[in-house]
């Protein structure tokens, strides 16, 4: 387990699930919250530029957070 910032404290994911507010996880809810925001054409703009910077992967991971909220938000 790793050390606590001392500023950190507990949210809650949109699946339900508790986080830091300083972890990876809550990081991408946030970033995908934000993409969602925006219109289609630019949203996959800001996912191709991400995917020169980060690679596939990570862009799959943050997509997949995005589905699910999105899947979410509709029931």
């Amino acid at each position: 387990m790793t050390q606590r910032n001392q500023y950190e404290i507990d949210v809650t994911l949109h699946d339900g699930r508790v986080v830091g507010s300083w972890s990876k996880e809550w990081m991408t809810e946030c970033e995908a919250k934000h993409l969602l925001t925006m219109p289609l054409w630019k949203r996959r703009d800001e996912l191709d530029e991400r995917i020169k910077r980060r690679g596939v992967k990570s862009v799959e991971q943050l997509k997949a957070v995005m589905a699910s909220m999105h899947i979410q938000r509709k029931k």
